[in-house]
């Protein structure tokens, strides 16, 4: 609170072109509301992964709760849970099947900063934060790979009523990333 009256007096800096500033990976910039991460596209990774996660964060995979608000479906709960309402957030990051495959995936991650409420905080870590952390190229390659097996386990649990493991989700993860 030192600085409050400096800032009160006009204390500014000058952004010039804002080619040097950097919105994105500034710490000193507040994250809320969250903003929406780059780095889908720059992901390296297949073409249908890079599209997922687009529509993952636009809100339009059809998971649970998006097909309720159509009138599509007539339950909110989480197949592989049964317990909370599915949402985007949930289904990739939040619903414990999907906590347990982040667990082992071993993400350098400090406790409390990972899987989050927002979807939007949640992808800025897997695809930029993760990236700033002594983290290795397999594990920063396996990442879209983990969201789309996590998409797949749930899928196969809607149309198939089969359970794959947080351990296979992983598994199938890895065996595409090499």
């Amino acid at each position: 609170m030192a600085a409050k009256a400096l800032l009160k007096s006009g204390l500014r800096k000058a952004i010039g072109s804002g080619y040097n500033t950097r919105v994105w990976d500034e710490s000193w910039l507040p994250t809320s509301p969250p903003r929406p991460p780059t780095g889908v596209w720059a992901s390296k990774t297949v073409p249908k992964i890079k599209h997922f996660m687009w529509q993952a964060l636009t809100n339009c995979v059809p998971v649970c709760s998006r097909l309720a608000d159509l009138h599509c479906h007539p339950d909110r709960t989480c197949p592989r849970c049964g317990q909370h309402e599915e949402t985007i957030n949930h289904m990739l990051f939040e619903c414990h099947m999907a906590t347990q495959t982040w667990s082992l995936a071993a993400l350098p991650t400090d406790p409390g900063e990972f899987p989050s409420s927002s979807i939007y905080g949640n992808f800025d870590f897997v695809l930029n934060r993760i990236h700033k952390r002594h983290s290795t190229k397999e594990c920063k390659a396996r990442i879209p790979w983990i969201l789309w097996f996590l998409w797949k386990a749930r899928n196969e649990k809607v149309f198939s009523n089969k359970d794959i493991s947080p351990l296979e989700v992983l598994q199938s993860a890895v065996s595409e990333t090499i």
